[in-house]
């Protein structure tokens, strides 16, 4: 259907243009390169967005970063801190609601 209207709208803008005897123009340019421009600029925004949803879904996001860097964060302070002074930490941590 879509092909079929391209199509009967190339022909109906040749008869004006033969008619007329000039280009049938869409803001200066001539319709046929006006329409091509659109799809090619339509296809390049979709190529776009395909690209940018393959990265964006490949690499972990601002949230899941930071809680990583929590876990080993939190993980080296078990590890280096005296149990004394952990439990204090975790004191704090609890007093002002901080997650782990």
């Amino acid at each position: 259907m879509e092909l079929e209207l391209g199509e009967e709208l190339k022909r109906s803008i040749e008869s004006w243009k033969t008619e007329q005897d000039c280009n049938f123009l869409i803001k200066g340019q001539r319709f046929l390169d006006y329409k091509a421009n659109q799809w090619e600029q339509q296809r390049l925004k979709k190529e776009q967005e395909n690209i940018i949803q393959k990265h964006t879904t490949r690499f972990p996001t601002v949230n899941s970063i930071t809680r990583v860097q929590r876990k080993q964060t939190n993980q080296l302070i078990k590890q280096s801190v005296q149990p004394s002074r952990l439990h204090a930490i975790n004191s704090i941590r609890k007093k002002h609601k901080f997650s782990h």
